[in-house]
């Protein structure tokens, strides 16, 4: 360039330098301070004709465990980097501890924007705030505790890891410290990869750059830490504008436990919370509550458990919390839990406000005790101790990673469903290997999640990390692939890992971990053909842009084509690598996942081909061509479109593609099939064939009309058939009937609550058209309103449905459900039906402390028996409301995490009502006035096209209409 020297121009270099400067005094001698400087030098002698400075006096310095060079990506976590597992085989072998560092951080996205204002007292910035949520409430008080920024702009908090995250204030505040960065880090990270303002990203201003303000990331760091909380992490991630919110756990340590008994020592597993270290010696007494099942404490104790160790069976109508409760409020001493599934017991939750000893056995010694305690006196002696002090999650980065990978999928992509749920685990685990690879890594080793976390002396846990199998490209380290999301498919054995039977496949985070080496193979190809570094960067673009394009509640098969098809639009030699990628994991172009609405996630076909995938979507029969009424029904003497969406889902051009519509129905004129040369990857056309529905044909009938689609170099050698099911000659009367069906276009329900238009609608299962709420992964509640019912005075009101339900419902424990409310007052209060009489069929309690609003009350919960084979319900009110109006709502009310398919609701009908609220479906008049749906006025002129020379509007030919003159 040329530079102003001596009054003249003459060349010169720009030169930018970055690294360690020496040591501030200003703010703290012990560490170096990082330097950032652009030069300009003279080409003649050298000469530093200008200083500046790039490091602005928004940086601010973190003490935290990651890399200080660079853009000073984060380490795994305060252990010694496994990532890849140094030998690769299951030895043994743990990391060991590694300190945290100072790192000068401003910020590095594209913008440059700060994460802290200059200001800033604490860890509460634009992108997030962080504070340790002792107390769990989500709000900082005084019972928590928050990092002070100190002199100079430092967070210099050092972690202890000899010591418990809360023997000290600045344990829990190097905690929030190193949470805080990771969550800022990751924003700027997909920030440059388009997860920005306007694609809903989180931040508390949005400097006019589009989306919704006001929604800073709330990382709750050691949540519920003093209530008892431990051994997880969640991500609760609303709408744009509304707060996501990361909750990070306390890990219990490693525990020796035993439970002696006279007939010897038996297995046994320590509670998640209440006291670690205990030697209790005592009689044991069965605890009953006198409600079914009755020997479950989910109910207060009636039997005589004061001054004993209480033995409890765990049924699941009420968490392990409330047990133990419940014993501890009848004076029991201790606790033994029978877990009824298991003989290898499982570390149930236990309950830090008891704070009594307490041990879980398994169900074949549990029935052991039981029989033993009813033959007469038992003695036993419960013993725990604790092999270390509890581990920190907020430190295990890829832990952090993994929760801010949920809230990533949850903002660029709608998912409600079992199978994107599913997906959304193996995102938050993919998102943290994408932060743990590095350049020079044995990328064919073996990665594992949270083994600092998890350090609780379970074996090989940085080989096998949180998840059944480790992740690896290699085939004799991790042989997952598509099919293993199906319940009932046997895992691989060929591999070291913990397959168990198969049975649970589609719980989520089983499903997660296919999805997580699908991708994790599609980034290694790209990491083979560009190297680490700039892999990284192509797959975060792949990322973002792809879960934008995937539809709301993606399947496997969807997921991946959104991905390819942004790559598509940027490397379509990028697309193919990773197109065969997927297909080594059983998800090529020609697979088939299993529909969204299933709960078992089955009907995987596996493929590992590459080809075109014709498809036809969004098929809709309209009514705007000639129209007597234009209520989107076709009927006799009308003519419309027929239109297609036709798109090639797979890697390769589909050629001589034609597509066909026909119908077996009587009275319809279907034009002529559309030919096409080619259709390219990842390509859609938009399509419309003429329909006229004859003078002469049927009214208020059921019709179809088959589109056959048929292409070389597709999946389908013989094409793909699709059906439209719609009535025609068919009106819709609005407030004409006290029963609805959900088959007509208009409605008279109304959805409310956060989110309700997008939660509730219809769906069609087997050609039946029904109401459905769906079964939310976010903390959600909503409703589905009737209209007002004028009760009648001569008769019952009764209110009937038929329904199925999947709501979130797993190890016996309900934390999703549906209940039916009634309100007395237009809508302003809302009572459970069950309060007046009825009973409903509710099938589990819902559980307290995940985030449901109605946790604590009865549901429909689970999976209804044959889902989504549909059961009456009847409830019949007498006349306790007789003259009054009611009105009646499902609710469907979620908790923070974690979801199933939802609720399928039809055929509503309410008796004993003067009223008719709802729609319904009568047919079509035999006479009407047609006009052309581009014209407002009725006044038009029908003219026959030749042979005919007559004025004759709907026989049958096809008529063209004209403004009168």
């Amino acid at each position: 360039m040329l530079a102003s020297q001596n009054g003249q121009l003459a060349p010169a270099w720009e030169v930018e330098i970055e690294g360690d400067a020496r040591p501030d005094p200003n703010v703290d001698p012990s560490f170096p301070t990082f330097s950032a400087h652009s030069y300009l030098v003279s080409d003649q002698g050298g000469k530093i004709l200008r200083d500046t400075d790039l490091v602005q006096n928004d940086a601010f310095v973190y003490r935290v465990y990651g890399e200080t060079t660079g853009n000073r990506r984060p380490l795994d976590g305060p252990l010694q980097d496994f990532s890849p597992h140094p030998t690769g085989i299951p030895d043994g072998s743990a990391p060991a501890p590694v300190s945290s560092s100072l790192i000068v951080m401003e910020a590095f996205n594209g913008p440059h924007d700060p994460w802290l204002a200059n200001n800033a007292t604490t860890t509460s910035g634009n992108n997030a705030e962080a504070f340790a949520d002792l107390d769990a409430n989500r709000v900082f008080n005084g019972a928590d505790v928050r990092p002070e920024v100190k002199s100079g702009r430092v967070l210099n908090y050092s972690y202890n890891q000899n010591i418990g995250p809360l023997d000290t204030p600045d344990q829990s505040k190097a905690a929030a410290v190193n949470a805080f960065y990771i969550v800022n880090w990751l924003h700027d990270w997909y920030y440059d990869s388009g997860f920005t303002e306007a694609t809903a990203n989180a931040q508390l201003d949005n400097l006019g750059r589009g989306g919704v303000a006001g929604d800073p990331l709330l990382v709750t760091s050691q949540a519920g830490a003093n209530t008892g909380l431990r051994n997880n992490a969640d991500m609760s991630t609303p709408a744009d504008g509304a707060r996501p919110r990361m909750r990070m756990f306390l890990w219990t340590a490693g525990t020796n436990t035993a439970l002696s008994t006279p007939a010897g020592t038996v297995r046994s597993e320590a509670f998640a919370t209440g006291p670690r270290s205990f030697d209790l010696i005592g009689d044991v007494a069965l605890a009953t509550d006198g409600t079914a099942p009755n020997d479950d404490a989910c109910q207060p104790v009636t039997s005589n458990v004061s001054g004993k160790i209480a033995l409890v069976n765990f049924s699941g109508v009420c968490g392990s919390t409330a047990t133990v409760n419940d014993v501890r409020a009848a004076g029991a001493i201790g606790i033994i839990l029978v877990d009824p599934a298991n003989d290898d017991p499982r570390a149930f939750t236990g309950s830090a406000a008891a704070n009594i000893p307490g041990l879980a056995i398994g169900k074949t010694d549990g029935a052991a005790l039981q029989a033993a305690v009813a033959a007469g006196t038992v003695t036993v002696e419960l013993q725990s101790a604790p092999t270390g002090p509890e581990r920190d999650g907020d430190l295990d980065n890829g832990v952090v990673a993994h929760e801010w990978g949920h809230y990533l999928h949850h903002r660029l992509a709608i998912c409600g469903a079992q199978q994107c749920g599913g997906m959304s685990e193996g995102w938050g685990d993919f998102n943290a290997m994408m932060m743990m690879v590095r350049e020079g890594d044995n990328r064919d080793g073996v990665y594992a999640l949270a083994p600092y976390a998890l350090a609780d002396g379970t074996p090989n846990v940085a080989y096998f990390g949180i998840r059944r199998f480790p992740y690896s490209r290699d085939r004799t380290k991790n042989d997952l692939s598509f099919r293993h999301i199906s319940n009932g498919v046997a895992l691989p054995t060929n591999t070291p890992g913990f397959p168990g039977t198969g049975a649970n496949n589609s719980e989520v985070h089983n499903t997660g971990e296919i999805w997580a080496t699908m991708m994790w193979e599609a980034f290694n190809v790209l990491a083979d053909a560009h190297g680490v570094t700039v892999a990284r960067r192509r797959m975060a673009d792949y990322v973002v842009a792809g879960l934008l394009l995937t539809p709301p509640n993606a399947t496997f098969t969807e997921g991946r084509d959104g991905i390819l098809a942004a790559a598509s639009a940027l490397d379509s030699d990028d697309m193919i690598l990773m197109a065969a990628a997927f297909a080594g994991r059983g998800a090529g172009s020609c697979a088939v996942a299993p529909p969204n609405s299933s709960a078992a996630n089955a009907g995987v076909v596996e493929s590992g081909t590459l080809a075109a995938k014709l498809s036809a979507g969004g098929i809709s029969l309209t009514d705007d061509g000639i129209s007597c009424d234009h209520d989107g029904y076709l009927d006799p003497g009308e003519s419309g479109q027929l239109r297609i969406t036709l798109a090639n889902n797979g890697i390769l051009a589909a050629e001589n593609v034609t597509v066909t519509a026909s119908t077996t129905n009587t009275g319809f004129r279907i034009g002529a099939p559309i030919k096409i040369a080619a259709m390219q990857p990842f390509s859609s056309s938009s399509l419309t064939i003429p329909v006229t529905l004859l003078q002469t044909a049927p009214r208020n009938t059921v019709a179809t009309i088959t589109v056959h689609v048929a292409g070389e170099q597709s999946c389908d050698k013989s094409g793909v058939n699709l059906t439209l099911t719609m009535r025609t000659g068919v009106d819709d009367v609005p407030n004409s009937s006290i029963v609805d069906h959900a088959e007509t276009r208009i409605s008279a329900w109304t959805p409310t609550g956060t989110g309700a238009a997008s939660l509730w609608g219809r769906a069609t299962v087997t050609g039946n058209t029904m109401f459905f709420g769906v079964n939310s992964p976010v903390a959600t509640d909503t409703q589905f309103v009737s209209p007002a019912l004028a009760v009648g005075t001569s008769q019952n009101l009764v209110l009937k449905f038929n329904h199925a339900f999947d709501l979130e419902a797993s190890g016996g424990q309900f934390f999703d459900g549906g209940v039916v409310e009634i309100s007395l007052n237009g809508g302003t209060t809302w009572n459970d039906v069950s309060a007046f009489g009825v009973t409903p069929g509710y099938t589990g309690t819902l559980f307290v402390g995940s985030g449901n609003v109605i946790g604590g009350r009865q549901a429909f919960t689970g999976t209804s028996p044959g889902f989504p084979a549909l059961a009456p319900v009847t409830l019949d009110f007498g006349k306790v409301f007789a003259g009054l109006n009611v009105m009646f709502r499902f609710r469907i009310a979620t908790d923070a995490s974690v979801s199933q398919t939802g609720w399928l609701i039809d055929d509503v009908e309410v008796d004993g009502i003067t009223n008719t609220p709802f729609p319904s479906l009568v047919t079509e008049p035999s006479t009407c006035t047609a006009r052309r749906a581009d014209f407002e006025e009725p006044a038009v002129i029908a003219t026959r096209l030749a042979p005919a020379t007559s004025l004759a509007p709907f026989d049958n030919g096809v008529c063209i209409l004209q403004d009168t003159p």
